[in-house]
């Protein structure tokens, strides 16, 4: 009988996405949760931080959503997740960043009824988002304000590319706006 209730028990197993990972510690704070967490970013982070992952079950992909091969047991996820994608400033992004593809990315590896959660600097950059989410015929929450340590638990803001090296540093108290999406 214990056997069986192993096997239901990584049946039921909740497989997460991040995407733009960075240096690894939100997606390292869900894998502790025993929650299977594949974090994709297309620069790797340090070494200790990708054995940290792994050791709690989880895989990093170096690439971007659109581009990485997923494991064919998590080509559907219950739950993708990005916190602090670039800024749209004004509402428009430039085709083909990070951040334009991010909700079509995640509508494609969510697996019917799964949610997206996006954590977001900028208010025009939730807007956005919603905007995106509704043209793919996604449905949408209400965006919430709240701060980053409680939108974004586990995130740094730490970057690993150049391009976080631009980005406005954040605390714990900053303000924030949360997108959620779900299939």
């Amino acid at each position: 009988m214990a056997v069986q209730g192993n096997y239901m028990a990584q049946q039921a197993r909740l497989v997460y996405v991040e995407i733009g990972a960075g240096d690894l510690k939100a997606s390292i704070r869900f894998a502790n949760q025993g929650i299977r967490v594949i974090a994709i970013d297309p620069f790797p982070p340090n070494a200790l931080a990708i054995q940290e992952l792994e050791a709690a079950g989880g895989i990093f992909l170096r690439g971007t959503a659109s581009t990485v091969k997923m494991p064919a047991e998590d080509r559907e996820v219950d739950h993708v997740f990005s916190y602090f994608p670039w800024d749209v400033p004004g509402g428009v992004a430039v085709m083909g960043s990070y951040t334009f593809t991010l909700v079509a990315d995640a509508a494609r590896l969510l697996k019917a009824n799964g949610t997206a959660r996006f954590v977001c600097r900028i208010s025009d950059t939730a807007e956005f988002l919603i905007e995106r989410a509704r043209e793919l015929g996604l449905r949408t929450d209400p965006v919430r304000t709240s701060t980053a340590g409680e939108a974004a638990p586990g995130a740094s803001g730490f970057g690993t590319s150049l391009a976080a090296l631009d980005m406005p540093p954040f605390s714990p108290l900053t303000e924030v706006w949360e997108v959620n999406i779900r299939k």
